[in-house]
């Protein structure tokens, strides 16, 4: 009788322990696939960071034309404006001519 009881004593310990690796299996197999979805995540993460610096450097390079283009104006206005000065002038040299001749 008591081997029967020790048979069934390894019988219920070989159950526990399969029971208990199965446990440990489908835990394992649960971290796997969390593993996977960060690895994942972390892909498209990295892949953003990416397109956001390419992003940054694209506005960077428009903004320095930016101010390149504005730099242009402003010495194309002032050369303008002294255009408009000579001009001014000329018509008033040319009127008060003008007034003198008559």
């Amino acid at each position: 009788l008591q081997h029967g009881g020790e048979d069934a004593g390894e019988a219920v310990k070989l159950s526990q322990l399969s029971d208990h690796q199965n446990e440990l299996i489908a835990e394992l197999s649960a971290y796997r696939e969390q593993h996977a979805g960060l690895t994942e995540v972390l892909g498209s993460t990295g892949l953003l960071q990416e397109t956001l610096w390419q992003q940054k450097q694209e506005l960077i390079r428009k903004l320095k034309e930016k101010e390149a283009l504005e730099h242009v104006l402003e010495k194309e206005r002032a050369v303008f404006q002294t255009t408009q000065i000579r001009l001014n002038s000329l018509e008033h040299q040319l009127m008060e001519k003008d007034d003198i001749q008559k």
